[in-house]
């Protein structure tokens, strides 16, 4: 039997065949347009970005002005925008981020299918590489002896990662309001972690570059597999000669 892809995508074919003219975008998933080996060398290039501002942090220091801007910002952070930098911070806690992560996952089957939801939930395995990144480089010269490993934020990376990814999927659905909110969270946790005395602006910039890393990679990875696999499946079930596989 065909799987929804391989009939929605086998119909496509067939239209294409019989016209001449390639098919309407459709509603479902399609990453047709994303190229997965540029989308994997982003993400390697930022995770070299990691590396080497944990190297300039052991080897040269904190970044200039960065515990200045950290101090001046937690000292002159008004009540109101105090409350709002708290609830960013509480993103990270891991009750409230499965709670939220449930309700994306929920949100793309209902709206998108399995296969977005799929890509939602492994944004979230981002939590995996930076409590790994934070293994393997501890604590910088910023925090105390003693204190949990700070580099990279966990928090901006897992708000990066995720709420990144529903950001892009609801831009791309026509969904602009819930586009610009998810887009606004990811802007505005890190300034919200540092104001609250969570991390310092290295450990943000590393949050950021990590999720955007590992968001980059489950983007190939579903590029690369799920849409070239299911895309050869119906080209094979309309008849027709399948195409040769690109890098």
């Amino acid at each position: 039997m065909r799987s929804g892809c391989e009939t929605v995508l086998c119909m496509d074919v067939e239209t294409e065949a019989r016209t001449g003219n390639p098919p309407p975008p459709r509603d479902g998933l399609d990453l047709d347009a994303l190229r997965p080996g540029h989308l994997a060398a982003a993400s390697g290039a930022l995770l070299a970005l990691v590396v080497l501002g944990y190297l300039y942090l052991t080897e040269v220091g904190p970044f200039p002005g960065e515990a200045r801007l950290a101090e001046a910002m937690r000292s002159g952070l008004p009540q109101g925008a105090n409350l709002a930098a708290n609830l960013m911070s509480y993103l990270g806690d891991p009750l409230i981020a499965g709670v939220l992560l449930v309700l994306l996952i929920a949100g793309a089957w209902e709206e998108r299918g399995r296969t977005t939801a799929a890509l939602v939930a492994g944004a979230a395995g981002v939590l995996l590489l930076s409590k790994l990144l934070k293994a393997l480089f501890g604590p910088t010269q910023l925090v105390a002896p003693g204190i949990n490993d700070n580099y990279p934020s966990g928090t901006t990376a897992f708000v990066t990662s995720v709420l990144g990814l529903t950001a892009w999927l609801a831009w791309r659905g026509g969904h602009r309001t819930a586009a610009a909110g998810c887009a606004l969270l990811v802007v505005a946790v890190g300034p919200g972690v540092i104001a609250i005395g969570e991390h310092y602006p290295s450990d943000v910039l590393a949050g950021y570059a990590t999720g955007g890393a590992w968001l980059l990679a489950v983007l190939a990875v579903a590029a690369r597999f799920l849409c070239g696999t299911a895309k050869r499946s119906a080209v094979r079930l309309a008849g027709r000669p399948e195409p040769p596989r690109g890098r």
